[in-house]
């Protein structure tokens, strides 16, 4: 299980599952390799779609309170 913590982010914890045939000595390492990848396909799937910053920052203009 992987821990992802932020400043002002909501913490976020990951589940991986390495085969009970991988040395002991290489779990976290084999883990965070799976780690990346996940990681890696979250930012393409959150990205899609989204706003750019300048976007973003247009949109509070028309919202944010007075």
């Amino acid at each position: 299980m992987f821990k992802v913590e932020s400043d002002g982010i909501d913490s976020l914890e990951i589940g991986l599952w390495v085969h009970p045939s991988c040395p002991e000595n290489d779990l976290i390492k084999v883990g965070r390799s799976f780690l990346a990848g996940r990681l890696a396909d979250m930012t393409t799937v959150a990205s899609e779609t989204a706003y750019t910053p300048s976007e973003v920052d247009a949109l509070w203009q028309t919202v944010k309170p007075v």
